[in-house]
């Protein structure tokens, strides 16, 4: 045992122990414990020195609990080995008794085992005295300060703890006070509700299962760079392992001398609010990513919203629709139609969904199938109008194609039937035109033979229309080929005697060969050019362009001529509809037949006293896509073409 006057001439020094924070209590009342009278004389000298203590002093467990009878303390301080009852049975019978007062185990017989019981039972911390005086009672005087500043930021908390739950009982939202070491001290029912028992708990674990602290937390923020209040959202589990949202507000709890003691935090469920967001957020993808195009226009006809099924319908992306005016991408025809539909919204009434048309950025006139949607404000007042248009044009061409074949067939057998029915004794008539010529060559005058001649070139002339129909009735293709596209339009224009006041151009480009029918694609060249050549009796230009686009051929017959009406334009391919004096009717129909046969299609774009502009692609075919489209049997060769 150091003597009386080592011990109180220790360094002064490393006793002030931070006697700013002391300041924070008047005084703290402390009672000694032990059955070493010098100690506790000495033990009160050297503590009240430097520090704001208090302390009286007991020889026994039984003393100090009489003196706590009389007395109120902020804290014990007591030695572990003494007569009849010992520091830790002192200790078990305060927490018993349900007294949490701080509580200080000081020994010269400290053993790792009565340490671990007396930390168990609930002391605040177990020292050593035996060790050298001045860090003893430095550590001593330390932890007595740490022990009542928690009792009382705990004293202080529970006060705070009653007054929340009175105000927070019927609220619809959780609150919990947060330590500096991240333990929840104190939560309402609402969030034991929500996250189980979770006092006691780290938060971080308890309420989104990590092993540290949120990147976005508030409790952290608000200790370590004082802000005055964080808000975040967070996502984790519940009670019941269901995934749940939480928006959460942290704000800091301080003592009287504003030193921030914990954090409360309010835990707003946000969970039905995230599901909006998403599956806003999913809407709008569907949205913006939707195939078909879908527009909102204001009511003054400018374009406000644009997706990118817009954008590929028209042709026009986003920041050049966007102010536009919807009349912009609508045909003539259509315009005034779209004006009366707007017209219709602004009355607040509704539109359905209707067939209509629209014009792409290239110029082509698409079929689209209209769906409105009347967007109005909180009074219900209609502030624009929403609408998908899916493009329907190429289902329109398949349902045409599909009652063009349709008409075809009933044509082809009625036309199978009479061709056989005329071409007999037409036959006959033939052979005897033939006859007469050859008995009356040398005899014969000149009007017999002029006649003759008129008589065989009208068989021949009927001959030509029992072929076409024979053709339209077998609807076939012949042998495929190999074929450049070059030679069979060089062939078809040699074939020809264009008039000298017609100029034809041509820009044949580089294609590769192709498989087909040569003689029934030259017929379908050869139609086209004399309707072009008869479109042109004062003469004009034909322009021929032969180019690859994408997996496709176009060849393209332009020329200046008379044009073809709108109403023309819808009958153009029907059989037996002709505008000129001599003719079935079919030419048009078999070139179709025939392109269509080759799984290619014909577009044509004209007006009246404009011209025309004829089309034909032709798909690029691989010998397997031929064979599967049945245009080609498996054992054809391909004469050498590539795969």
């Amino acid at each position: 045992m150091p003597s009386f006057q080592n011990v109180i001439n220790v360094n002064k020094h490393a006793l002030l122990i931070d006697s700013a924070a002391l300041g924070k209590k008047d005084c703290v009342h402390i009672l000694h414990v032990d059955d070493d009278l010098c100690l506790l004389e000495v033990s009160k000298r050297i503590l009240t020195l430097e520090n704001n203590f208090e302390i009286d002093n007991a020889t026994s467990v039984d003393e100090a609990f009489k003196k706590m009878e009389q007395q109120t303390y902020d804290a014990i301080i007591s030695d572990y080995e003494m007569p009849q009852k010992n520091g830790l049975q002192f200790l078990q019978e305060l927490r018993e008794r349900h007294n949490f007062i701080p509580f200080i185990i000081l020994t010269g017989k400290g053993r790792e085992e009565v340490a671990i019981k007396a930390l168990n039972y609930g002391a605040d911390q177990y020292l050593d005295k035996t060790g050298d005086p001045e860090t003893m009672y430095c550590e001593l005087a330390h932890n007595i300060r740490i022990a009542v500043e928690r009792k009382e930021s705990k004293k202080a908390m529970l006060a705070e703890k009653d007054r929340l739950e009175t105000v927070t009982r019927s609220i619809g939202a959780g609150l919990a006070i947060i330590s500096k070491d991240y333990h929840t001290l104190w939560a309402n029912e609402v969030l034991k509700q929500i996250f189980g028992d979770v006092e006691g708990k780290i938060c971080y674990s308890t309420y989104n299962q990590k092993n540290g602290i949120c990147s976005e937390c508030g409790v952290h923020e608000i200790f370590e760079n004082g802000k005055a209040k964080v808000v975040h959202e967070q996502v984790g589990k519940d009670v019941d392992q269901k995934t749940i949202w939480s928006e959460i507000t942290a704000t800091p709890i301080k003592d009287n001398d504003g030193n921030i003691t914990a954090v409360l935090e309010l835990v707003v469920p946000i969970t039905q609010r995230k599901e909006a967001e998403a599956e806003l957020r999913r809407m709008a993808t569907i949205v913006t990513d939707s195939n078909d195009a879908i527009t909102v226009v204001d009511i003054d006809g400018r374009i406000i919203a644009w997706n990118k099924g817009a954008e590929g319908t028209y042709g026009y992306l986003k920041d050049e629709a966007l102010g536009m005016d919807v009349l912009k991408i609508v045909p003539e025809d259509k315009k005034q139609e779209t004006l009366n539909v707007i017209g219709k919204i602004k009355a607040n009434e509704t539109v359905g969904s209707f067939e209509t048309k629209r014009l792409a950025k290239d110029g082509r006139v698409l079929d689209v199938w209209l769906t409105t949607t009347k967007l109005v404000d909180d009074k219900g007042k209609a502030v624009a109008l929403a609408t998908t248009e899916r493009d329907i044009t190429e289902k329109k061409r398949l349902e045409e194609r599909l009652r063009f074949s349709e008409r075809f067939t009933i044509l082809g057998q009625l036309a199978s039937s009479v061709a056989h029915e005329i071409r007999n004794p037409l036959g006959v008539i033939k052979n005897s035109v033939y006859f007469l010529n050859v008995r009356l060559k040398e005899h014969a005058d000149e009007k017999v033979v002029k006649h003759l001649k008129i008589m065989e070139r009208n068989i021949n002339s009927v001959d030509l229309i029992i072929t076409d129909l024979l053709d339209i009735a077998r609807n076939k293709l012949g042998v495929l080929e190999p074929v450049d596209l070059r030679i069979i339009l060089e062939r078809t224009f040699a074939s020809l005697s264009v008039p000298e006041n017609i100029k034809v151009i041509t820009k044949l480009g580089k294609i590769p060969k192709m498989l087909l029918d040569p003689e029934s694609i030259q017929r379908v060249f050869l139609n086209i050019i004399q309707n072009a050549v008869a479109a042109m009796p004062e003469g004009g230009k034909l322009i021929v362009d032969l180019s690859r686009i994408g997996d496709s051929v176009e060849i393209s017959f332009k020329d200046s001529g008379v044009g073809i009406s709108e109403e023309n334009m819808q009958k153009l391919f029907t059989p037996l509809f002709t505008t000129k004096a001599k003719g079935l009717g079919l030419g048009l129909t078999i070139c179709k037949q025939i392109v269509e046969g080759h799984h290619g299609d014909i577009e044509v774009k004209s007006k009246a006293g404009e011209g025309a502009l004829f089309i034909v692609r032709l798909p690029i075919l691989s010998r397997a896509e031929l064979v599967k489209a049945g245009l080609l049997q498996v054992d054809v060769l391909t004469g050498g073409m590539s795969e």
